[in-house]
């Protein structure tokens, strides 16, 4: 199966969603990143899907790179984003090797099995 997956990454300066993060402009394209990554991966597209998609806050549990991941809370998503009303979690925190970036589902499409997160920068 070829898996798709689209991140926007923000360029702001610290995780811990202080005043100015909460209302950095995610439409910003001086400060933004596309990344588009295409993997082949030797399981169904319901297996990935089921990792990728509706596991978005488990991160940790598989990927090498990221000691450790927890589901963002409600609350704690900047106001200048909207999260998908159908994504699984509001986003996630994922602890790494270069600090503890935010990431928040803005497009979730089970069906078409689809997502686009913003990630902002790690303190």
């Amino acid at each position: 199966m070829l898996f798709a997956l689209t991140a926007l990454t923000s360029l702001a300066s610290a995780i811990d969603l202080s005043d100015a993060m909460r209302d950095a402009a995610p439409t910003d394209k001086a400060r933004t990143v596309d990344v588009h990554i295409e993997r082949e991966i030797n399981a169904s597209a319901d297996e990935v899907w089921a990792l990728l998609g509706g596991g978005f806050s488990e991160i940790g549990d598989w990927a090498a790179l990221v000691e450790s991941s927890w589901e963002m809370e409600v609350a704690d998503v900047p106001t200048a984003f909207t999260v998908d009303p159908d994504a699984p979690v509001p986003g996630r925190y994922t602890r790494t090797g270069f600090g503890v970036p935010a990431e928040v589902l803005v497009n979730f499409d089970d069906a078409d099995r689809t997502l686009t997160f913003w990630a902002l920068a790690a303190e």
